[in-house]
């Protein structure tokens, strides 16, 4: 969200930049505790994302067809 009228007009380009450099997303990353989606972002390994794996993005359009495939596998393994 940025705001409208904001004491400088360029504050909110300076936040999202810093957001989105290497040191901001460590930063975040240490915050949070999610895995920054950058490469050059140490974080834990078992949740890093892996260079030449193709992730489904779950809030788009093109990942409807994985609902179903999604909600049999769990009916599967969740007991009734």
């Amino acid at each position: 969200m940025l705001v409208n009228r904001a004491p400088h007009p360029n504050a909110a380009r300076l936040y999202v930049n810093w957001v989105l450099s290497q040191e901001g997303q460590r930063v975040w990353q240490q915050a949070t505790g999610y895995n920054s989606r950058r490469l050059d972002v140490d974080g834990p390994p078992d949740t890093a994302p892996k260079v030449g794996i193709k992730y489904v993005r779950t809030d788009r359009e093109e990942a409807v067809p994985y609902y179903g495939r999604a909600v049999a596998i769990v009916k599967e393994t969740m007991p009734q």
